[in-house]
Order: structure tokens, then C-alpha cells, then sequence
């Protein structure tokens, strides 16, 4: 079975983390919050969270690595060697995923990872001038090969259905069991 991590650090945005974190755990689907800093990490809202591991060379084995946004993580993690040759091996491996959640791809633009690539994020000037070499798009979720890019903490759930359908999962059924399809078919 494939497995997925998460890459949290101090200021981590919880939202959009747990979402994705609570859809492949009900799924059955391995996914490790390892953390940059320490065994308790907190995040931008001051939520501590436990980490299942902390970051090591063990983060190769992993099929998928997930950023997620917020201040100062998307800073934190440029800084930190390790986690960026990780990003840096997983953005050339066309076998594994790297997926940035709404500010989350700023780490890999400042990796000078995205040239001409189809990439999205939380929208506006602060976060957009790092991808004036990317095809920046307004899209919720974008999959261009094994990069995925996501817009904002509103996306967590809708994000992590789509990862459980690119490792081979069954999206579908979490779409359902997790009401999504109805939400989608009712008007508010």
C-alpha cells in the first residue's frame, strides 16, 4: 500500500492539514505528520499537534509528500537542508507526488521548482510573486504530472479525496461516505 507525509513546522495551517489528514485515515490510507521541529509542533492558530515522526531520511519511502501553508512554516521549511533535498528528490521523481497546499507551494518556488509548470495557491500578491515563472491558474486544485497545487484551507477535504484518487485509492467511496457528493448536490 502507498503512504503519504505530511511536512509540518511551527505556523503549519491546521485547517487544511487535518482535512487532508482525517480524509486518508478514514480511508485506511497511511499518512504520517512529520514534523521539521520537534514531537509537538504548533500551529499558525496555536492548535499543538503531536507528530507521528520526525523528519529523518526515512521521508524517501514515502510515495506522496504534502506541504501545507502558513506562517512562518512556509518559511521554516526553506531553511531546513534535509526537507529540502527530501522536496528537491520528490519534484524529480516522476513516481512520487508533491503537493502544495495554499501557501505551501511558495516552498517550492523558493526551491526554484516551478518553472513553466501549472501551479495554483492562496491567492494575492504576497504569495503570487513567487510563480512569475510558473503558468499560475485560478483553479481550486491542479495535477500537472506529479505536482499537485491547491488554493486555500476551504480545499482540505476536496484535496485529499483527489490525493486518494492519484495513488490509486477510492476517492469515490470517501466522496460518498464523507457526504461530500451530497453537499455538492444540495443549495445552501
Amino acid at each position: 500500500m502507498k503512504k503519504a507525509a505530511i511536512l509540518i513546522s511551527k505556523g503549519f495551517e491546521e485547517g487544511e492539514t487535518m482535512a487532508v489528514v482525517d480524509v486518508f485515515r478514514r480511508a485506511g490510507v497511511q499518512l504520517d505528520l512529520v514534523s521539521a521541529e520537534g514531537e509537538v509542533v504548533e500551529s499558525n492558530c496555536r492548535v499543538k499537534v503531536f507528530a507521528d515522526k520526525l523528519l529523518d531520511e526515512t521521508l524517501r519511502e514515502y510515495d506522496m509528500l504534502i506541504v501545507p501553508g502558513g506562517s512562518p512554516h512556509i518559511s521554516i521549511i526553506p531553511e531546513n537542508p534535509l526537507a529540502m533535498e527530501i522536496i528537491r528528490e520528490f519534484d524529480k521523481d516522476p513516481e512520487k507526488y508533491l503537493v502544495g497546499i495554499c501557501s505551501g507551494p511558495v516552498v517550492f518556488a523558493k526551491g526554484n521548482m516551478l518553472a513553466g509548470r501549472k501551479v495554483t495557491s492562496y491567492p494575492g500578491e504576497k504569495y503570487e510573486k513567487y510563480f512569475t515563472d510558473a503558468d499560475y491558474s485560478s483553479d481550486m486544485i491542479v495535477v500537472d504530472d506529479h505536482l499537485v497545487t491547491c488554493r486555500g484551507p476551504v480545499t482540505g477535504f476536496c484535496l485529499g479525496f483527489t490525493l486518494l484518487d492519484l495513488l490509486g485509492e477510492d476517492g469515490d467511496k470517501m466522496r460518498n461516505r464523507m457526504l461530500y457528493n451530497q453537499l455538492r448536490a444540495s443549495r445552501f
